[in-house]
């Protein structure tokens, strides 16, 4: 009956309700005003980078060679980026 179809969707839509995101990559910026201020302000890096709270940012895959490259010529040295 109704009833029965709208709990079943109401349960339905309640499983599994936090989707992964396999396109982006998340980091957590170092406590570094300066690096922080940059990813806030920047923007070259403004176009690729998602912020997130406490300071964790993300960033689509498909990006990653940009920003690192961005990064590193405010002298940033990006070792793992994946």
């Amino acid at each position: 009956t109704g009833i029965w179809k709208a709990f079943l969707d109401d349960v339905e839509g309640k499983v599994d309700p936090l989707v992964p995101v396999r396109s982006m990559a998340v980091f957590r910026l170092k406590e570094n005003r300066e690096l922080i201020s940059l990813v806030a302000r920047d923007p070259e890096l403004k176009q690729y980078i998602l912020k997130a709270e406490d300071h964790h940012i993300l960033i689509p895959h498909a990006h990653l060679g940009k920003v690192r490259n961005r990064l590193e010529t405010f002298g940033y040295l990006i070792q793992d980026l994946r």
